[in-house]
């Protein structure tokens, strides 16, 4: 929020105590830094941010009027990229830049305990920053692209050690990669590629079939940005598209990941000039 008790308005952070309806200021705030990002972790008892200057912050349920500095590395820029669930640890992103190449890396880094941190995978310069966290919290995938390449790869790694369990897609890698993630508990891949015309595509990798792109909703041809959503059971995915070229109207359809062929409409008729846009997709909540 923002404070304007001294005259100046400027960036504070308040902690609020549920249970009494009160609100404490942490007063290590500094009046001249903003908060660019933030994430929960520790199953939501935590709040890990990134200032606008390079170190990590954060705070925790367990003391919650003490604003901690878990990693500071004056030679490196950290920010927070996804919390590892069932656990109270996050992946954070280093990057360490020189006059000849950035080295990226990934860490393990447990929130109470950050001197434990570790190593999860790194490389110079191809990393693409797009990440993916199996839902069980034990994998996650991670892109690269080679430099003037128009071909992604999707790499698999443990968050526990970085133990590689190899790229998935084909062996070339994926032409026009926008965005990947996990489809439910069991390892299928959603991902979406740009059409080299004009389309959008969404395709799923299978587990057992790792090299092997299967589109989905190939019954539609549909144009620019895709709005989509996975259910909990990663069975069924719903996204909106703009069906007719220059329209611009979006349209919902809902697609089931056994019979990727097929497209169903949701909802009733929608008048020419409404658009309409999947916010979420419902499904059992995972144990």
């Amino acid at each position: 929020m923002r404070d304007n008790s001294s005259g100046n308005a400027h960036p504070a952070i308040l902690t609020a105590d549920l249970d009494s309806g009160t609100l404490a200021r942490l007063d290590a705030t500094s009046p001249n830094v903003n908060i660019e990002d933030s994430m929960s972790y520790a199953s939501g008892d935590g709040l890990l941010f990134q200032y606008s200057d390079p170190r990590l912050h954060a705070l925790d349920s367990l003391t919650p009027d003490e604003l901690q500095i878990p990693w500071e590395d004056p030679d490196a820029f950290l920010y927070p990229v996804a919390g590892i669930p069932g656990s109270d640890s996050a992946v954070v992103a280093r990057s360490l830049n020189s006059p000849v190449e950035t080295l990226q890396q990934y860490w393990h880094v447990p929130l109470r305990d950050p001197g434990a941190r570790r190593l999860i995978v790194q490389a110079f310069g191809s990393m693409t920053g797009a990440l993916a966290m199996k839902p069980d919290g034990r994998r996650l995938l991670y892109g690269s692209a080679p430099l003037a390449s128009t071909h992604s790869f999707v790499h698999e790694v443990s968050t526990e050690d970085g133990a590689s369990f190899g790229t998935i897609g084909p062996p070339g890698g994926i032409d026009r990669l926008r965005e990947f993630e996990y489809l439910g508990m069991d390892g299928d891949v959603l991902v979406s590629t740009n059409d080299p015309i004009t389309y959008d595509r969404v395709s799923i990798i299978r587990r057992d079939q790792r090299q092997v792109l299967v589109p989905l909703a190939t019954d539609l041809n549909y144009y620019g940005w895709v709005y989509r959503a996975s259910d909990a059971e990663g069975t069924g995915v719903a996204f909106s598209v703009a069906l007719v070229p220059g329209t611009g109207r979006l349209r919902p359809f809902l697609s089931d990941v056994n019979l990727p062929g097929v497209s169903w409409p949701l909802g009733s008729a929608i008048s020419d000039d409404e658009d309409v846009f999947v916010q979420g997709a419902l499904g059992p909540p995972l144990n």
